[in-house]
């Protein structure tokens, strides 16, 4: 049997065409199961019996368990999915005023061992498939009704251009009208630059927003903080990066974490004010958020200040990102697929499916 959320609509009706169902089968189908939140095949009912009795023998719809749940005294939300039998990731809602910010994971696990980042301990154990990582929106979606979830960044565990194809049949089946809908700006992918892959997407039609974790506009010392930037240096990321804004109509973001003695000194500063006027891009500065995982910390608030102010001064557009969801382990870096349930009284645990 095959799991639906893991087609884009285009997808499933190449292979309903195949099996023999009418053309139109996979527009019900997909309007029956985003639009309509019904994944029972016998509850479609413009679809006629017999194609129905067909559809459940097969395809099925996946959904994950939600295992447990933690509220930090921000608002922010975090979420442990069990996918499978011992395949757990963590899921982040972001709540602003009206505004509700869903970041996702993309793997489980994640192998490009950022010195800073809690999620790369854990090393590579798979992929997501397109549906496990729909279905962390359609979960939370469904948790927060009336209300929506309006953005999707996929900032959570993993490195998304590692999983490149599955990355791309997921944003398909998000923006796709006859389901979810989300326009291309309400979604982001955040990498670390991986030169070849972002050339594989500037030939491709599809459209989002781009984050690049940059952290350090020093080739030598981003290298020591990401090791595996060693292969795409800035050299030939940042051409990627200009052609991905142009191609795409969409300006990219350098995301930037402050990290006291390593990357937070007037040089260091100057330095991404060089690279940020090559791109005509946005900075995000982020200071960092400590974990018991390493001993780095943010630097004082007068360094962060001077930093944002060497920024500001030579006309880069930059923003301070306030950390959200710190008590809970739910900011950025800080990802790693296990619960405390001991760190704060708004933990709760579940153990059959979604519960508000």
């Amino acid at each position: 049997m095959i799991d639906i959320k893991n087609l884009s609509r285009e997808k499933l009706k190449a292979l309903l065409l195949e099996r023999g169902y009418p053309a139109y089968t996979s527009q019900q189908v997909f309007q029956w199961v985003y639009k309509n939140r019904c994944e029972d095949f016998e509850r479609m009912t413009n679809i006629a019996q017999p194609m129905r009795v067909r559809l459940k023998k097969d395809f099925f719809c996946s959904h994950p368990v939600l295992l447990a749940s933690q509220q930090s005294g921000d608002g922010t939300r975090k979420f442990l999915f069990e996918l499978s039998r011992d395949t757990t990731i963590e899921t982040v809602l972001i709540p602003e005023g009206q505004r509700n910010t869903l970041c996702v994971s993309t793997q489980v696990g994640c192998s490009r061992g950022c010195r800073f980042c809690v999620s790369g301990t854990l090393g590579l154990k798979r992929n997501l498939l397109p549906g496990e990582i729909v279905n962390q929106y359609l979960a939370v979606s469904d948790l927060l009704v009336p209300a929506k979830v309006n953005n999707v960044v996929c900032m959570g565990i993993g490195e998304p251009l590692d999983n490149l194809g599955n990355l791309i049949e997921t944003i398909t089946i998000l923006q796709d009208t006859q389901g979810i809908g989300l326009t291309p700006r309400k979604i982001c992918v955040s990498t670390i630059g991986i030169t070849s892959r972002l050339a594989e997407l500037n030939r491709l039609a599809i459209r989002f927003r781009l984050s690049v974790s940059l952290h350090c506009a020093d080739q030598k010392k981003r290298d020591w903080l990401m090791p595996a930037t060693k292969k795409y240096p800035l050299g030939e990321l940042l051409p990627q990066l200009r052609l991905f804004a142009q191609k795409k109509d969409m300006p990219v973001t350098l995301e930037y974490i402050l990290i006291d003695g390593i990357n937070c000194e007037k040089e260091d500063a100057f330095k991404l004010v060089a690279i940020a006027r090559k791109l005509s891009c946005k900075i995000n500065v982020i200071p960092y958020n400590q974990s018991a995982y390493f001993a780095y910390r943010p630097p004082d608030p007068g360094k962060i200040r001077q930093f944002q102010s060497i920024l500001k001064d030579h006309g880069i557009v930059c923003t301070l990102r306030t950390p959200r969801g710190q008590d809970i382990q739910a900011a950025c870096g800080q990802l790693k697929a296990e619960f405390n349930t001991g760190h704060t009284s708004h933990d709760t645990r579940h153990t059959q499916g979604m519960e508000k």
